[in-house]
């Protein structure tokens, strides 16, 4: 077992191999925050390497690792960056601004968690979806996240921070996030029943489903102040 960032710009962490395990089709419009992150090493070169979600109508929330001059390249407990689009989003129904926390809640029950990420095939030839794929999984506390870790790494030490991470993880495995799918958002529906984007995908073990092995993403709550101040200045 070995830890990924889905991420191929962290080589010390292992080789990205896997894809959303027991997910479905998004349907058009029921992630209208949800963008993709492409990779162009010429502008007719471009292809998917990260997700992301729409802060307001120039900025994007993903991943800091999915920025290639990111200062410190890798995963880490403050693993979040921001970009600004060069054209403005013309919002609709399809494309509208994430909704963030208002309350640091305690989260209970099933999250959701999307991307374009690989569904199949293997690292050096990953079967990449046409749709945005969706799917639930249990979230997990830190402490339960942490004892989960250190039962599938034997100890071994990773970047988590039970003050700026979140965890999600099916103990009978089969449901996972993985390669493609830094960046993107974890959702949850609070006791308000409104929906928020709570998490950014971060990090992950792979095999990708495998039982036992928790997906880790960056809390946004603590985060709120910083994202404010930078789409704002």
């Amino acid at each position: 077992m070995s830890l990924s960032a889905f991420w191929r710009t962290t080589p010390n962490l292992g080789s990205p191999d896997g894809r959303i395990v027991g997910g479905g089709n998004a349907l058009r419009g029921q992630y209208p925050y949800q963008v993709s992150v492409h990779y162009c090493i010429r502008p007719d070169t471009c292809q998917h390497a990260c997700g992301g979600v729409i802060i307001n109508a120039f900025w994007v929330l993903s991943a800091g690792h999915c920025i290639t001059d990111a200062p410190a390249p890798g995963v880490g407990p403050h693993d979040l960056s921001l970009f600004r689009v060069a054209t403005r989003f013309e919002f609709s129904y399809t494309v509208l601004v994430a909704p963030l926390p208002s309350v640091d809640e305690q989260i209970v029950g099933d999250v959701s968690v999307t991307g374009w990420g690989s569904i199949g095939g293997s690292s050096d030839n990953p079967i990449m979806p046409s749709s945005l794929q969706f799917a639930a999984v249990p979230y997990l506390n830190g402490t339960a996240c942490k004892a989960a870790l250190d039962i599938v790494l034997n100890g071994a030490p990773t970047p988590l921070d039970l003050d700026t991470n979140v965890c999600t993880g099916s103990y009978i495995g089969g449901t996972s996030i993985c390669t493609g799918d830094s960046g993107g958002p974890l959702t949850y529906l609070s006791r308000e029943l409104t929906i928020e984007v709570i998490g950014i995908t971060s990090w992950g073990l792979i095999p990708c489903g495998t039982a036992g092995a928790p997906s880790v993403y960056v809390k946004l709550f603590p985060y709120l102040d910083w994202i404010m101040d930078n789409v704002s200045s």
